[in-house]
């Protein structure tokens, strides 16, 4: 069982580890209940390097269904449809150039807006790590998520792939990787040893550090991770539903969420997973973050409920918003110049994600010296008499 400290989230069957944990102290009080609502745009199920969809956007907002209603029919005043869609008004070039309007009036709720993304590609670059080199260091005494290590070594890993090796050696790994992950046998595990012994042959001194441990961690794969239910290590989206619970739960602290989300989205289809980490019954803790304040557990979610959003206006805003989003990542050819003014518009918005950074910095592996994030999420997936 594996967790991801970039985004706070659970990524199954990876560490074969057993964990005891205290007693539950319960969820903490709030003083304050709030409706946050939920839409994604780009969600490709466990097809994680589909061409046409490249990144997985989660919009979330606390804009309640009036004002968004407000917001929505000052936009798009002339719009027709039973709800706003954005590849409805995408399509239509009087809609689209509306969407500027759009941005303007958002961009003085700013505040009430988080925009979660993904970069798919690079994410399986990231679960590699996790689920192949990872649990090599922590079965030698080492910490790859403290200190933000693990996410330093990604980008220095995407790094070399990208700008040291052969042309297309990133897309080659990923691509081999995403074979075995969305296949997992132990016929395809072997022919991803024998791939990756390929390109480990024929790569830049720089990459070595990388093909090494990876090529190590395949020949342990049986001591730390479970083949049968491997494949459900790609799972993403309740991860970065997660991540954006995290930011409101920071951003509004003593604030319990009543979470709102698309009905027709595939998220209830994972609701055991998402029932568990939302429990009130798990382990009281701070779960550390790479790129964000640590998430406090129990998670102030008071219910998560599914809605038809076509009877709610705040799901249609964060459907536009996610839609516009992705648009923005991808560099839509479509309009650039619209694109461009409407990112100076929604600077503002508070905005985080899973993509390459720009810190390569290596530094020294740290001891384990105890419970890290993984074993933590254990605890919580799995509490103590649950």
């Amino acid at each position: 069982m594996r967790a991801t400290t970039w985004q706070a989230t659970p990524y199954l069957n990876s560490r074969k580890v057993h964990v005891q944990t205290a007693d539950e102290p319960g969820r903490q009080g709030a003083t304050m209940v709030t409706d946050l609502f939920f839409d994604e745009s780009g969600y490709t199920g466990r097809a994680l390097l589909d061409p046409v969809q490249p990144y997985l956007v989660v919009a979330s907002s606390i804009i309640c269904d009036a004002d968004a209603s407000a917001l929505l029919r000052e936009a798009f005043p002339a719009y027709k449809g039973d709800e706003f869609k954005f590849q409805n008004i995408w399509k239509r070039p009087g809609s689209r150039a509306r969407l500027v309007k759009l941005a303007q009036l958002v961009a003085d709720r700013a505040q009430d807006i988080f925009l979660w993304h993904l970069d798919k590609r690079f994410c399986v670059l990231t679960k590699l790590i996790e689920h192949l080199v990872e649990p090599l260091a922590y079965s030698r005494g080492f910490d790859l998520y403290k200190d933000g290590y693990i996410q330093r070594f990604a980008n220095h890993t995407y790094f070399g792939l990208t700008q040291v090796g052969d042309p297309g050696l990133y897309e080659a790994v990923t691509n081999a990787y995403f074979a075995f992950a969305n296949t997992p046998t132990k016929e395809n595990l072997v022919k991803l040893r024998f791939h990756f012994t390929i390109m480990a042959n024929s790569t830049p001194e720089m990459l070595r550090g990388f093909f090494g441990p990876v090529l190590q961690g395949i020949d342990e794969f049986d001591d730390h991770s479970d083949m049968a239910t491997f494949r459900d290590t790609l799972e993403t989206q309740v991860t970065s539903i997660l991540s954006s619970v995290s930011f409101w739960t920071n951003k509004k602290p003593g604030v319990s969420l009543n979470i709102r989300h698309d009905q027709s989205a595939s998220f209830f289809k994972a609701s055991s997973l998402w029932a568990k980490i939302a429990s009130p019954h798990v382990p009281a803790l701070l779960h550390p973050t790479a790129n964000g304040p640590p998430t406090a557990f129990p998670l102030p979610v008071i219910a998560t409920a599914p809605v038809d959003s076509k009877t709610s206006p705040a799901i249609q805003l964060c459907d536009l918003l996610a839609g516009l989003r992705a648009k923005m990542l991808a560099q839509s050819p479509d309009d650039l110049v619209l694109l461009s003014e409407v990112q100076s518009l929604l600077g503002d918005v508070s905005i985080n994600g899973v993509e390459p950074g720009d810190d390569i910095s290596a530094g020294p592996l740290s001891l384990r010296t105890g419970p890290d994030p993984v074993d933590q999420m254990v605890s919580i997936l799995f509490p103590k008499g649950g």
